[in-house]
């Protein structure tokens, strides 16, 4: 019979167990080799498992944690807009439209200091990754190209935020061409 085999990390010595009947008592001894590598190798991959279970919530908490500061960032620099409303709100009417004409330059810059710009439309050719058409008339302008701006689109880097709500020409009616 073979010398008591350790358990794995040191523990306690187990007794070999007795080679089945005709099986030479190296085969025991191999399979048991086997069966500490096996349970070495299992626990390995559960402590694996669990490590890279842990780093994906840990990098979700932080990816949840960047993005609330980003949109609290962004909110502290619209809020100064706002308070800018309030004032504008509370005046008389004589320097109102002076009033707004410094809020918009807020939120510009607000915006300008995030990355965000707006989308030009007014007089180039439609271009369906920015522009969203919500009609077309008949104009003098070439066909295609935007006439009117109903909403302006922004962009942030190359990503559209908004796309532009856009009146679209028709071109010329189609007897004034001949004249």
């Amino acid at each position: 019979m073979a010398d008591p085999q350790p358990d794995q990390e040191g523990a306690s010595p187990r007794p070999a167990e007795p080679a089945p009947a005709g099986q030479p008592e190296g085969s025991v001894t191999a399979t048991a080799d086997l069966q500490r590598a096996h349970d070495e190798l299992r626990d390995r991959y559960l402590r694996l498992a669990a490590d890279y279970d842990n780093f994906r919530k840990r990098a979700a908490r932080e990816n949840e944690t960047v993005i609330r500061e980003q949109v609290e960032r962004f909110a502290r620099d619209l809020l100064e807009g706002m308070d800018d409303l309030d004032r504008a709100l509370q005046s008389d009417g004589t320097m109102l439209r002076e009033g707004l004409e410094q809020i918009r330059e807020v939120f510009q810059a607000s915006f300008a200091r995030h990355g965000i710009r707006p989308v030009k439309a007014k007089g180039r050719p439609f271009n369906p990754r920015e522009h969203e058409p919500v009609a077309s008339v008949i104009s003098d302008e070439p066909e295609g190209t935007v006439i009117q701006e109903v909403s302006r689109g922004y962009a942030r880097e190359d990503r559209i935020i908004r796309f532009a709500k856009v009146i679209v020409s028709k071109g010329k009616e189609k007897g004034e061409e001949h004249q």
